[in-house]
């Protein structure tokens, strides 16, 4: 907890000192709201039918940022942000988030079809309502982008994310390929889709005696092949039985496809759907999760 708080307040101090930069640059300040409601049909990430759950969620957060551009082809921003996530069933895994991010963004050449780039990196601390899945994420990232045409923006990227837990199952390192692709069929109007390859660590939670006290014995060779595996506070808080998180290395393949509605520069509504297919040695799953956000600038 200690590094992370380090190095949420150098990001901070940055941004405060990135405030008394030249006059002749741009600067702006900016604050961000959203409000979301999600549903996910395997909150669990379970393999077996019986151990999959549902579950819906509200999400509030808010952020400031801080950009200051340079030139025309380069900028930074800062940011500090906040979120508190609720789960209706499995409530404990309802989590208060704060962080801080860093972005630079830069074109090595002016044009409309030139390329231009992002690097960002962030840190984001998680306190759940079962401290076993308190962590510490690292987050850091590379995107190229170039516009196809006046209404189509391809982007690409690379992702390195390295999480650290009080568990020993929710310590996760995964290395991320993405492709996403906008369109603007209309003024206030965006399509987008973003298909990602990741390959790293996975937790998924089962049970290992069912409500009766009768024991799982087909989850043997899932113990055997897991990295890591420790009793599931929050599943067995919430339901009967006996319940355990285990952490597996896995490939995984996600789609994501959603409609953004602008009202105004201000306002804008996205809906999104999730599709997720995990391949790991001893366990195969996919999940669906559908989301709906309002997003607010000033």
């Amino acid at each position: 907890m200690i590094r992370a708080f380090t190095s949420c307040a150098l990001l901070l101090a940055l941004l405060v000192q990135q405030s008394v930069i030249a006059a002749e640059a741009e600067a702006e300040w900016f604050f961000d709201v959203e409000v979301s409601g999600g549903y996910n049909d395997n909150a669990g990430r379970a393999e077996r039918e019986r151990d999959i759950v549902d579950d819906k969620t509200l999400l509030g957060g808010l952020g400031v940022a801080f950009n200051q551009e340079f030139s025309t082809e380069k900028a930074i921003t800062l940011r500090a942000f906040a979120e508190i996530e609720d789960f209706r069933n499995v409530s404990d895994l309802s989590r208060d988030t704060y962080g801080a991010q860093f972005i630079y963004r830069w074109q090595n050449a002016l044009g409309f079809s030139a390329p231009f780039y992002q690097f960002n990196t962030s840190v984001r601390i998680n306190e759940y309502d079962v401290r076993q899945r308190d962590s510490i994420a690292f987050t850091s990232q590379l995107v190229v982008s170039k516009r196809v045409s006046d209404r189509v923006l391809v982007s690409s990227g690379f992702e390195y994310k390295r999480e650290e837990s009080d568990g020993i199952v929710f310590d996760q390192k995964q290395a991320r390929l993405f492709i996403n692709a906008d369109y603007t069929p209309a003024a206030q109007w965006a399509l987008y889709g973003t298909y990602s390859f990741i390959h790293g660590d996975i937790w998924s939670t089962s049970q290992t005696a069912f409500c009766d006290g009768t024991p799982a014995n087909d989850i043997f060779d899932l113990v055997s092949q897991s990295e890591a595996l420790e009793p599931d506070q929050a599943f067995n808080n919430a339901y009967c039985g006996s319940w355990i998180a285990y952490r597996l290395n896995a490939n995984i393949n996600t789609l994501v496809l959603g409609v953004n509605r602008g009202f105004g520069h201000r306002f804008s509504f996205d809906l999104s759907g999730t599709r997720i297919i995990v391949n790991a040695l001893a366990n195969d799953y996919d999940a669906t999760a559908i989301n709906a956000s309002l997003l607010m600038r000033f």
